[in-house]
Protein backbone atom coordinates (compact mmCIF):
# COMPACT_ATOMS: atom_id res chain seq x y z
CA UNK A 1 0.00 0.00 0.00
CA UNK A 2 1.66 3.83 -0.89
CA UNK A 3 2.16 6.44 1.30
CA UNK A 4 -1.26 7.94 -0.05
CA UNK A 5 -3.46 5.05 0.86
CA UNK A 6 -2.19 4.45 3.83
CA UNK A 7 -2.93 8.42 5.03
CA UNK A 8 -6.26 8.59 3.77
CA UNK A 9 -6.99 4.88 6.11
CA UNK A 10 -5.37 6.83 9.30
CA UNK A 11 -7.55 9.81 8.73
CA UNK A 12 -11.10 8.12 7.96
CA UNK A 13 -13.96 8.37 10.25
CA UNK A 14 -13.21 8.02 13.88
CA UNK A 15 -9.30 8.22 15.90
CA UNK A 16 -6.96 5.52 14.65
CA UNK A 17 -7.60 4.33 18.20
CA UNK A 18 -11.49 3.88 18.58
CA UNK A 19 -10.70 1.78 15.16
CA UNK A 20 -7.87 -0.39 16.64
CA UNK A 21 -10.36 -0.74 20.14
CA UNK A 22 -13.53 -1.93 17.99
CA UNK A 23 -10.92 -4.15 15.89
CA UNK A 24 -10.25 -6.40 18.39
CA UNK A 25 -13.71 -6.78 19.44
CA UNK A 26 -13.19 -5.89 23.09
CA UNK A 27 -16.62 -7.88 24.20
CA UNK A 28 -15.30 -10.84 22.96
CA UNK A 29 -12.13 -10.33 25.84
CA UNK A 30 -14.82 -12.10 28.17
CA UNK A 31 -14.15 -15.15 26.72
CA UNK A 32 -10.57 -15.04 27.41
CA UNK A 33 -11.23 -13.66 30.79
CA UNK A 34 -13.69 -16.54 32.06
CA UNK A 35 -11.62 -19.88 32.16
CA UNK A 36 -8.82 -17.59 33.97
CA UNK A 37 -11.23 -16.40 36.68
CA UNK A 38 -12.10 -19.97 37.18
CA UNK A 39 -8.36 -21.15 37.37
CA UNK A 40 -7.91 -18.45 39.71
CA UNK A 41 -10.94 -20.14 42.12
CA UNK A 42 -9.70 -23.43 41.97
CA UNK A 43 -5.98 -22.31 42.79
CA UNK A 44 -7.91 -20.27 45.71
CA UNK A 45 -10.09 -23.33 46.45
CA UNK A 46 -6.74 -25.46 46.89
CA UNK A 47 -5.15 -22.68 48.99
CA UNK A 48 -2.15 -22.21 46.49
CA UNK A 49 -2.64 -19.06 44.33
CA UNK A 50 0.28 -16.01 43.07
CA UNK A 51 -1.36 -13.33 42.33
CA UNK A 52 1.07 -11.89 40.01
CA UNK A 53 1.24 -14.79 37.86
CA UNK A 54 -2.77 -15.00 37.62
CA UNK A 55 -2.69 -11.30 36.39
CA UNK A 56 -0.26 -12.24 33.70
CA UNK A 57 -2.24 -15.16 32.82
CA UNK A 58 -5.00 -12.66 32.07
CA UNK A 59 -3.19 -10.28 30.49
CA UNK A 60 -1.55 -13.34 28.52
CA UNK A 61 -4.68 -14.94 27.59
CA UNK A 62 -6.28 -11.64 26.48
CA UNK A 63 -3.83 -10.85 23.74
CA UNK A 64 -3.93 -14.40 22.45
CA UNK A 65 -7.61 -13.95 21.98
CA UNK A 66 -7.19 -10.66 20.51
CA UNK A 67 -4.75 -12.15 18.20
CA UNK A 68 -7.19 -14.33 16.97
CA UNK A 69 -9.57 -11.54 16.57
CA UNK A 70 -7.69 -9.74 13.97
CA UNK A 71 -6.17 -12.89 12.66
CA UNK A 72 -9.52 -14.31 12.28
CA UNK A 73 -11.41 -11.05 10.47
CA UNK A 74 -8.11 -10.92 7.93
CA UNK A 75 -8.33 -14.32 6.92
CA UNK A 76 -11.98 -14.62 6.51
CA UNK A 77 -11.94 -11.29 4.30
CA UNK A 78 -8.83 -12.58 2.37
CA UNK A 79 -11.11 -15.69 1.58
CA UNK A 80 -14.60 -14.24 0.83
CA UNK A 81 -16.17 -15.17 4.46
CA UNK A 82 -16.38 -11.98 5.22
CA UNK A 83 -18.16 -8.97 3.33
CA UNK A 84 -16.06 -7.02 0.78
CA UNK A 85 -15.06 -3.42 2.09
CA UNK A 86 -17.51 -1.09 2.73
CA UNK A 87 -20.00 -3.30 3.67
CA UNK A 88 -20.30 -4.04 6.84
CA UNK A 89 -19.79 -3.22 10.43
CA UNK A 90 -16.50 -4.23 11.57
CA UNK A 91 -13.30 -1.96 10.80
CA UNK A 92 -11.79 -3.90 8.26
CA UNK A 93 -15.50 -4.40 6.11
CA UNK A 94 -16.35 -1.32 6.82
CA UNK A 95 -12.72 -0.12 4.93
CA UNK A 96 -11.76 2.39 7.58
CA UNK A 97 -8.15 0.09 8.54
CA UNK A 98 -6.28 -1.26 6.16
CA UNK A 99 -6.47 -5.58 5.51
CA UNK A 100 -2.89 -5.93 6.28
CA UNK A 101 -2.93 -3.90 9.42
CA UNK A 102 -4.71 -6.66 10.80
CA UNK A 103 -2.25 -9.47 9.82
CA UNK A 104 0.16 -7.57 11.48
CA UNK A 105 -1.73 -6.65 14.11
CA UNK A 106 -2.47 -10.32 14.86
CA UNK A 107 0.99 -11.39 14.79
CA UNK A 108 1.95 -8.51 17.29
CA UNK A 109 -0.64 -9.55 19.82
CA UNK A 110 0.26 -13.20 19.68
CA UNK A 111 4.08 -11.82 20.06
CA UNK A 112 3.36 -10.25 23.10
CA UNK A 113 1.23 -13.10 24.33
CA UNK A 114 3.87 -15.21 23.32
CA UNK A 115 6.38 -13.65 25.47
CA UNK A 116 4.33 -13.64 28.89
CA UNK A 117 4.10 -17.16 28.34
CA UNK A 118 7.42 -17.61 28.03
CA UNK A 119 7.78 -15.57 31.51
CA UNK A 120 5.16 -17.59 33.72
CA UNK A 121 6.84 -20.92 32.06
CA UNK A 122 9.90 -20.32 34.41
CA UNK A 123 8.89 -21.18 37.74
CA UNK A 124 5.67 -23.42 35.89
CA UNK A 125 5.51 -27.12 35.25
CA UNK A 126 7.57 -27.80 31.90
CA UNK A 127 4.51 -29.15 30.22
CA UNK A 128 3.56 -25.58 30.09
CA UNK A 129 5.44 -24.04 27.38
CA UNK A 130 4.83 -26.41 25.08
CA UNK A 131 0.85 -26.23 25.73
CA UNK A 132 0.95 -22.61 25.37
CA UNK A 133 2.86 -23.25 21.67
CA UNK A 134 0.55 -25.63 20.96
CA UNK A 135 -2.55 -23.52 21.87
CA UNK A 136 -1.15 -20.48 19.93
CA UNK A 137 -0.71 -22.58 16.77
CA UNK A 138 -4.24 -23.33 17.27
CA UNK A 139 -5.63 -20.14 17.58
CA UNK A 140 -3.48 -18.81 14.37
CA UNK A 141 -4.43 -21.71 12.35
CA UNK A 142 -8.20 -21.44 12.93
CA UNK A 143 -8.56 -19.59 10.00
CA UNK A 144 -5.05 -19.43 8.81
CA UNK A 145 -4.28 -21.80 6.13
CA UNK A 146 -3.32 -24.28 5.24
CA UNK A 147 -5.45 -26.11 8.02
CA UNK A 148 -8.19 -23.44 8.47
CA UNK A 149 -9.68 -25.18 11.43
CA UNK A 150 -12.96 -23.04 11.51
CA UNK A 151 -13.78 -24.09 7.85
CA UNK A 152 -13.80 -27.71 8.44
CA UNK A 153 -16.69 -27.68 11.01
CA UNK A 154 -13.94 -27.66 13.87
CA UNK A 155 -14.90 -24.51 15.36
CA UNK A 156 -16.64 -25.74 18.32
CA UNK A 157 -14.29 -27.82 19.11
CA UNK A 158 -10.91 -25.88 18.98
CA UNK A 159 -12.71 -23.08 20.83
CA UNK A 160 -13.77 -25.69 23.67
CA UNK A 161 -10.27 -26.75 24.13
CA UNK A 162 -8.65 -23.38 23.85
CA UNK A 163 -11.12 -21.47 25.80
CA UNK A 164 -12.17 -24.07 28.27
CA UNK A 165 -9.69 -26.89 29.63
CA UNK A 166 -6.70 -25.78 27.83
CA UNK A 167 -6.54 -22.26 29.35
CA UNK A 168 -8.24 -23.09 32.52
CA UNK A 169 -5.44 -26.12 33.07
CA UNK A 170 -2.45 -23.84 31.61
CA UNK A 171 -3.67 -20.72 34.20
CA UNK A 172 -3.89 -22.70 36.82
CA UNK A 173 -0.62 -24.07 36.57
CA UNK A 174 1.16 -20.92 36.05
CA UNK A 175 -0.89 -19.42 39.23
CA UNK A 176 0.02 -22.76 41.40
CA UNK A 177 2.86 -23.69 40.04
CA UNK A 178 1.82 -27.09 39.55
CA UNK A 179 -0.41 -29.64 37.38
CA UNK A 180 -4.27 -31.10 38.57
CA UNK A 181 -7.01 -32.23 36.97
CA UNK A 182 -9.85 -30.45 38.81
CA UNK A 183 -8.85 -27.63 36.74
CA UNK A 184 -9.91 -29.32 33.46
CA UNK A 185 -13.02 -30.75 34.82
CA UNK A 186 -13.85 -27.20 36.62
CA UNK A 187 -13.68 -25.97 33.10
CA UNK A 188 -15.72 -28.24 31.56
CA UNK A 189 -18.97 -25.65 31.57
CA UNK A 190 -16.83 -22.53 30.74
CA UNK A 191 -15.93 -24.66 27.34
CA UNK A 192 -19.44 -25.90 26.79
CA UNK A 193 -20.93 -22.34 26.99
CA UNK A 194 -17.84 -20.79 25.09
CA UNK A 195 -18.45 -23.34 22.23
CA UNK A 196 -22.45 -22.34 22.33
CA UNK A 197 -21.11 -19.09 22.16
CA UNK A 198 -19.14 -19.48 18.80
CA UNK A 199 -21.62 -21.56 17.59
CA UNK A 200 -24.67 -18.69 17.97
CA UNK A 201 -22.28 -16.25 15.83
CA UNK A 202 -22.34 -19.63 13.12
CA UNK A 203 -26.34 -19.92 13.38
CA UNK A 204 -26.49 -15.75 12.88
CA UNK A 205 -24.14 -16.21 9.72
CA UNK A 206 -25.34 -19.48 8.68
CA UNK A 207 -26.60 -18.23 5.17
CA UNK A 208 -24.08 -15.99 4.71
CA UNK A 209 -21.19 -19.12 5.43
CA UNK A 210 -22.86 -21.80 3.43
CA UNK A 211 -23.26 -19.27 0.39
CA UNK A 212 -19.69 -18.56 0.96
CA UNK A 213 -18.24 -21.72 1.05
CA UNK A 214 -17.19 -21.77 4.86
CA UNK A 215 -18.43 -25.49 6.19
CA UNK A 216 -19.33 -24.42 9.82
CA UNK A 217 -20.65 -27.17 12.03
CA UNK A 218 -24.14 -25.15 11.66
CA UNK A 219 -23.96 -24.86 7.45
CA UNK A 220 -23.22 -28.70 7.87
CA UNK A 221 -26.19 -29.83 10.51
CA UNK A 222 -28.45 -27.27 8.61
CA UNK A 223 -31.07 -25.24 10.48
CA UNK A 224 -33.01 -27.98 12.37
CA UNK A 225 -30.14 -29.88 13.94
CA UNK A 226 -27.77 -26.46 14.22
CA UNK A 227 -30.47 -25.50 17.14
CA UNK A 228 -30.51 -28.45 18.51
CA UNK A 229 -26.50 -28.25 18.81
CA UNK A 230 -26.86 -25.11 20.54
CA UNK A 231 -29.57 -26.64 22.77
CA UNK A 232 -27.47 -30.12 23.95
CA UNK A 233 -24.37 -27.01 24.58
CA UNK A 234 -26.09 -25.05 26.69
CA UNK A 235 -27.78 -28.12 28.65
CA UNK A 236 -24.44 -30.13 29.10
CA UNK A 237 -23.31 -26.79 30.55
CA UNK A 238 -25.62 -27.05 33.30
CA UNK A 239 -25.04 -30.20 33.82
CA UNK A 240 -21.30 -30.15 34.13
CA UNK A 241 -21.97 -27.57 36.76
CA UNK A 242 -24.11 -29.90 38.80
CA UNK A 243 -21.56 -32.92 38.57
CA UNK A 244 -18.99 -30.02 39.82
CA UNK A 245 -21.62 -29.37 42.88
CA UNK A 246 -21.84 -32.97 43.77
CA UNK A 247 -18.77 -34.19 43.34
CA UNK A 248 -15.82 -31.43 44.03
CA UNK A 249 -18.12 -28.73 45.99
CA UNK A 250 -21.46 -27.60 47.13
CA UNK A 251 -20.64 -24.47 46.54
CA UNK A 252 -20.63 -24.85 42.60
CA UNK A 253 -24.71 -24.92 42.76
CA UNK A 254 -24.14 -21.33 42.38
CA UNK A 255 -23.52 -21.96 38.88
CA UNK A 256 -26.99 -23.50 38.35
CA UNK A 257 -28.30 -19.63 39.41
CA UNK A 258 -28.16 -19.29 35.07
CA UNK A 259 -30.92 -21.97 34.78
CA UNK A 260 -33.38 -19.61 33.72
CA UNK A 261 -31.41 -17.64 31.65
CA UNK A 262 -30.15 -20.81 29.55
CA UNK A 263 -33.71 -22.16 29.67
CA UNK A 264 -34.73 -19.10 28.00
CA UNK A 265 -31.87 -19.15 25.46
CA UNK A 266 -32.56 -22.62 24.30
CA UNK A 267 -36.28 -22.02 24.10
CA UNK A 268 -35.23 -19.17 22.05
CA UNK A 269 -32.51 -20.48 19.45
CA UNK A 270 -33.20 -19.56 15.81
CA UNK A 271 -30.68 -18.99 13.12
CA UNK A 272 -30.63 -15.10 11.11
CA UNK A 273 -28.93 -11.97 11.70
CA UNK A 274 -31.00 -10.98 14.12
CA UNK A 275 -32.10 -13.93 15.81
CA UNK A 276 -28.19 -14.75 15.87
CA UNK A 277 -26.99 -11.82 17.09
CA UNK A 278 -29.76 -11.78 20.13
CA UNK A 279 -28.54 -15.47 20.92
CA UNK A 280 -25.23 -14.14 20.90
CA UNK A 281 -25.29 -11.47 23.19
CA UNK A 282 -27.50 -13.78 25.77
CA UNK A 283 -24.81 -16.63 25.42
CA UNK A 284 -22.25 -14.16 26.44
CA UNK A 285 -23.86 -13.09 29.55
CA UNK A 286 -24.40 -16.39 30.28
CA UNK A 287 -20.97 -17.50 30.02
CA UNK A 288 -19.48 -14.66 31.76
CA UNK A 289 -22.54 -15.26 34.68
CA UNK A 290 -21.16 -19.43 34.83
CA UNK A 291 -17.74 -18.13 35.34
CA UNK A 292 -18.08 -15.64 38.04
CA UNK A 293 -20.58 -17.82 39.79
CA UNK A 294 -18.17 -21.08 39.66
CA UNK A 295 -15.29 -18.78 40.54
CA UNK A 296 -17.20 -17.59 43.47
CA UNK A 297 -18.11 -20.69 44.22
CA UNK A 298 -14.50 -22.82 44.40
CA UNK A 299 -13.10 -19.97 46.17
CA UNK A 300 -15.76 -20.03 48.93
CA UNK A 301 -15.60 -23.80 49.03
CA UNK A 302 -12.67 -24.06 50.95
CA UNK A 303 -13.95 -22.60 54.07
CA UNK A 304 -16.60 -25.71 53.90
CA UNK A 305 -13.37 -28.09 53.22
Amino acid sequence: MDQTRAAAFASAGPSLAVRWWRAIRPHSLVTAVAPVLVAGGVAAHDGTIRPIAFILALIGVALLLIGVNLGNDYFDFRSGADPPIGQGQRPLQAGVLPPRWFLVGSLIAFGLGGAIGVILAFGSPPAILPLGVGGALLGFFYTAPPLRLGYRALGEIVVFLLLGPGSTFGAYAVTTGHLALLPVWASVPIGLSVAALLHANNLRDLTEDARSGKRTLAVCLGERWAVREYVALIVGAEVATLGLALTVTPLAALGLLTIPRAWRLSRGAKPGPIEGRLLMRGTARLHLQLAVLLTIGFALGRTLS
